[in-house]
């Protein structure tokens, strides 16, 4: 009886069936690492089928015999199609991944005008084989037909060197663009990582398995340990995931995925927060790299520039969501961290007039007023200082657009020295704060706003800032309905 390395084998089941849930495992990372890649996506197709097979063997051979399930009749048809699934179609999907992988879509001419159709055509061998060896027969081609051995050995070895070709082509092209003048510095290959990591496990498993079951159907002993060759994935696919890691977490990341090691606390402090932006920073930046070198792949693509301008508007607009991230996470680090240091900040004297000026980024109908008198000077940091005006000010246009009346609405903005300190007062005419919720406003947590876009860290944030300047911060309300004034008093 013919002892089969690729499906429904009668020894190194277990074997097998680990190495299996190791590929499983690297198939769920690379779809999750980014899942709207056409490489990830076709890679992981053909490591799920790789993996379907050593499952199917490890339930015909140890699980249901295991429990005594003797007929199989059942379960047979399902097999028989998982067997012809990994005999026939994991190599030209793993082939379409390399062609991703390799840049065949940016050739140019008729092959990128035509390459979403184009690409299917790679199964065109698989029908006629599966014609001629039809899937309802594919165990008992496996036991007696030599014709299906070599029909079978020549298909995928002929996919896995036209495979071959494409990795090398990836690479060879991922290097012609790093030694492009406008490359970052310390670029590096990360086709070159890929085709370490990736695919000498595959090439272990079909360039031994065909050949061994081909030697083995001909009787020739002395040439069974090609037979055993492809059991040294157990140890090769643990080593890439391993390395694999390694460029994520200290290389340019893997698979479009950079792991940020961050330490934290288990107490749910500012300081854990303060760590967990800092680290959504650093993902969203490494993300933006890697969608860098997809929009430089897709400018030196030589292809049809209408497709270009596409590619490039596609990648231009995942960078600009990702920088509203950052600007977002960025915005929100000073209103989270846990002290402010006065020997931290760098203090300098700013006019008042040109820092109220640089917070008024407001896109609304409401009228702002300025009236500060000439000269009045500001000893603060600047950047810290701007965000406490544009929380005020944004507090008091919410107020007016909170009323439920219309009316005029304004803010007014004024700002003098008086006994030696630079007194602010931002008054406005909106619903007002009520008496009972005066001292309470500046609480973290405390918020009038919409609780579902605000965190209330706005006015606490404030006085943080404000108290490391060795200043105060109060408020001041007419009642409900009447407006409020929020007062800086800042030496």
């Amino acid at each position: 009886m013919v002892v089969r390395v690729i499906g429904g084998m009668e020894r190194g089941v277990g074997v097998q069936t680990a190495v299996a849930s190791l590929v499983l495992f690297a198939a769920l990372f690379i779809i999750w690492a980014n899942p709207r890649e056409n490489f990830n996506r076709w890679c992981f197709a053909t490591l799920c089928i790789f993996c379907l097979g050593a499952f199917n063997d490890a339930l015909m051979e140890v699980i249901f015999p295991m429990f005594g399930l003797s007929n199989m009749e059942w379960y047979l048809p399902l097999s028989k199609i998982l067997e012809w699934m990994m005999y026939t179609l994991s190599m030209p999907i793993l082939t379409i991944a390399g062609c991703y992988f390799g840049y065949v879509q940016y050739t140019g001419g008729w092959v990128s005008k035509n390459w979403e159709v184009l690409k299917y055509t790679l199964f065109i061998p698989g029908l006629v084989l599966t014609f001629v060896y039809p899937p309802i027969n594919i165990l008992e081609n496996q036991e007696i037909s030599l014709s299906f051995w070599v029909s079978y050995t020549v298909y995928n070895l002929s996919f896995g060197l036209v495979l071959l070709v494409l990795i090398i082509k990836g690479v060879v092209f991922e290097h012609e663009l790093i030694k492009e003048k406008n490359m970052l510095k310390k670029e590096r290959n990360r086709k070159l990582q890929d085709a370490i990591t990736l695919f000498p496990p595959i090439y272990l498993s079909v360039f031994s398995a065909f050949p061994g079951n081909l030697i083995n159907f001909l009787g020739l002993e002395r040439f069974d340990f090609l037979m055993d060759i492809w059991q040294v994935n157990f140890i090769v696919i643990p080593l890439c995931t391993i390395i694999g890691l390694f460029f994520a977490i200290k290389g340019g990341g893997w698979q479009g995925v950079r792991i940020i090691p961050t330490r934290y606390s288990f107490i749910l402090t500012n300081d854990a927060l303060m760590t967990n932006f800092a680290h959504r920073m650093k993902s969203q930046t490494g993300l933006m790299f890697y969608d860098i070198d997809q929009l430089r792949a897709s400018l030196h693509s030589g292809q049809d520039p209408e497709i270009i301008n596409r590619e490039v508007e596609n990648h231009l607009n995942k960078l600009l969501h990702k920088i509203k991230n950052i600007n977002d996470i960025s915005s929100k680090i000073n209103r989270y961290s846990s002290t402010i240091l006065l020997h931290q900040l760098d203090i300098k004297s700013w006019c008042l007039n040109d820092l109220i000026n640089e917070a008024l980024v407001f896109d609304t109908d409401i009228r702002i007023s300025i009236n500060i008198d000439e000269g009045v000077c500001l000893n603060c940091e600047k950047a810290l200082m701007i965000e406490v005006f544009k929380d005020i000010i944004d507090n008091a246009l919410q107020s007016i657009q909170a009323k439920p009346l219309p009316e005029e609405g304004e803010v007014t903005v004024t700002g003098k020295i008086d006994d030696g300190k630079c007194v602010i007062r931002f008054e406005d005419n909106g619903v007002g704060i009520a008496p009972n919720r005066i001292r309470t406003v500046f609480a973290p947590g405390e918020s009038t706003k919409n609780k579902d876009y605000n965190t209330g860290m706005g006015l606490a944030n404030s006085r943080k800032i404000v108290s490391a300047h060795g200043g105060v911060i109060f408020a001041d309300s007419r009642g409900d309905g009447k407006g409020a004034a929020i007062v800086i008093k800042i030496p």
